[in-house]
């Protein structure tokens, strides 16, 4: 897996997929990709809350094996 920062202007995630997204003020949360019908959102994972002024994203790594 490439765990490497994707710019959102040059690649948006996959729908529903969980993802790390970077905000302009260098927050991070890990959300998912939804359409409103209109344009996209960013929902945090486990919350109701929407993340603003993404700019990049990355795939979650996978969870260690046992």
């Amino acid at each position: 897996m490439d765990m490497k920062w994707i710019s959102i202007s040059e690649q948006v995630p996959t729908y529903y997929k969980l993802v790390l997204c970077c905000t302009q003020n260098e927050s991070l949360a890990v959300c998912w990709r939804a359409n409103t019908g209109d344009y996209d959102i960013y929902t945090i994972a486990g919350t109701d809350n929407i993340l603003e002024n993404i700019v990049y994203w990355m795939e979650l790594p996978k969870p260690p094996t046992q």
